[in-house]
C-alpha cells in the first residue's frame, strides 16, 4: 500500500508478489530436475550455452512449470479475497464475499464461493487444454481408458452448467440476477464459458472429420 496506494494497481502487485514467492523456488527446483542425460547429450554434440538453454532447459522447465502455474493460480484465488478487503468499495468477488458476510447473508456468500469454484474449474480445464497444445509430448504415452467415463461425466456436468449460465446471461432478468450476486464478474465467466464451448466445438469437429476420413 505504501508503494501502490489502495487502488487496483496495489491488488495486482500484491497478487504478483504473493505468487512470485511460491513460483521462484519451484522454478529453481525444476531447473535442478533437468535430467543429466539430456545435458550430457548436448554437451557431446558441442552445443553452446545458449543452445543448451534453448533446446534443453526451456522446454523441460516450462513443460513442468506449466503444471505448477495451474496450482498456483488456484492459490491466488485466496489471495484475491484478501487483496480486495482493502478499499472494498471498488468491488470484486472478494469484496462481495466480505460485504455479504458482514451482512450475515450466508446464502449469498456460499453462492459466490460456488461461482469461484466454477470459474476455477473452467480455468483449470482451459490451462490443461493450453498445456496439451503447447507441450503435446507430455501426453503421448498417456492412457485415457481408465478416466474416459469420469471425464465424460465431468464434461456433461460442465456443459449443462455452462448452458444454464449462458441462458441466464442472455435473459434480461437472468442477467440482472447474476449481476446481483457476482457483479461485473459475470462478463468474465460468460467469456470463459464461450471459450470452452468453442474449444469443445473445435474438438468435436476434428473428431467428426477423423471418423469421416476413416
Amino acid at each position: 500500500m505504501s508503494w501502490f496506494g489502495i487502488s487496483d494497481a496495489m491488488k495486482i502487485a500484491f497478487l504478483a508478489f504473493g505468487i512470485l514467492v511460491y513460483l521462484l523456488p519451484v522454478v529453481v527446483q525444476r531447473i535442478n530436475d533437468v535430467k543429466a542425460v539430456y545435458l550430457k547429450t548436448v554437451f557431446t554434440i558441442g552445443a553452446t550455452n545458449w543452445q543448451t538453454i534453448k533446446s534443453v532447459y526451456i522446454p523441460s522447465v516450462l513443460s513442468k512449470v506449466s503444471d505448477d502455474i495451474r496450482v498456483l493460480t488456484a492459490i491466488s484465488w485466496t489471495y484475491i479475497i484478501v487483496a480486495e478487503l482493502v478499499n472494498s468499495s471498488e468491488g470484486g468477488v472478494g469484496a462481495l464475499i466480505y460485504l455479504k458476510a458482514r451482512q450475515a447473508q450466508l446464502a449469498k456468500v456460499f453462492a459466490i464461493l460456488l461461482i469461484i469454484v466454477l470459474i476455477g474449474f473452467l480455468q483449470d480445464k482451459y490451462f490443461k487444454y493450453l498445456d496439451r497444445k503447447l507441450f503435446p509430448f507430455k501426453y503421448q504415452s498417456e492412457d485415457h481408458s481408465e478416466v474416459s467415463f469420469i471425464q465424460s461425466i465431468i464434461n456433461f456436468v460442465l456443459t449443462i452448467v455452462g448452458v444454464i449460465f449462458v441462458l441466464l446471461f442472455l435473459l434480461p432478468s437472468g442477467k440482472a440476477f447474476l449481476e446481483t450476486y457476482i457483479g461485473d464478474g459475470v462478463y468474465v465467466i460468460f467469456t470463459i464459458v464461450i471459450i470452452q464451448f468453442l474449444i469443445a466445438g473445435k474438438n468435436y469437429w476434428k473428431s467428426y472429420q477423423l471418423k469421416k476420413a476413416v
